[in-house]
Formats: structure tokens, sequence, C-alpha cells
């Protein structure tokens, strides 16, 4: 087998690896919301569970000692936030009340094609 024969299958083998990691991660975060949305309510889950990955990553730059953004910085990425958190996200959570989490995932993913004007 010659090195660029090798490159490729590792290539390869790394595409598919990223793709299953892809379809893993993202597709069980639909399934988590529509597990969670049985016991908390929807909104206070979704509000929730991004306050605690704020927090953290924000705990994460003070240990790793990086500089507090300035206050203008953290106005424009908290409207930034509410528009794609508050209300990209807090659709599809409310929407797995009553739509089963594939097909959630699926109008997701197919979202961007919808905005572009294809064809």
């Amino acid at each position: 087998m010659t090195a660029v024969t090798a490159q490729k299958h590792q290539s390869k083998a790394l595409i598919i690896l990223a793709f299953l990691a892809l379809y893993i991660i993202w597709g069980s975060t639909y399934l988590g919301i529509k597990y969670a949305i049985e016991t908390i309510p929807p909104f206070f889950m979704a509000g929730g569970r991004f306050t605690i990955a704020g927090l953290l990553l924000f705990a994460w730059c003070i240990i790793k000692k990086e500089t507090i953004p300035s206050l203008k910085s953290i106005a424009v990425n908290c409207l930034a936030g509410i528009l794609m958190l508050f209300v990209g996200n807090t659709a599809v959570v409310y929407s797995e009340q009553y739509l089963p989490s594939g097909l959630v995932a699926i109008v997701v993913a197919t979202a961007p094609f919808m905005v572009c004007n294809i064809g």
C-alpha cells in the first residue's frame, strides 16, 4: 500500500468517524430535550441549560486567565444569544412537546435550505 492510498483510507475513516460523532451528539441533543421536558417545564429547561453552559464557559475562561469582555461586547453577545437561543432553541423545545424528536431534528437540519433560494 502506498502512502497516498494509506492517507486516503485514513481520511475516509476520519470522515466516517466525524459523521458518526455528529449523528450521535447532535441527535442525542433532541432526544435529551424530549426526555427533559417530560419532567421540567420547557422554557425553564431551555433557559437553565444555556445558563449553566454559559457559567461553565465563563468559569473556564477565568481559570485560563482570559480577559473578561467589555460591557459593550457582552451586550452585543447577549442580543445574539437572545435571538439564537431564546427564539430559535425555545421554538425547538416548545415544538418537541407535540412532535417526535426525530422530526424536529430533520426540520432544524433542513432550515438552512428553506432560507436559501435553491433552484
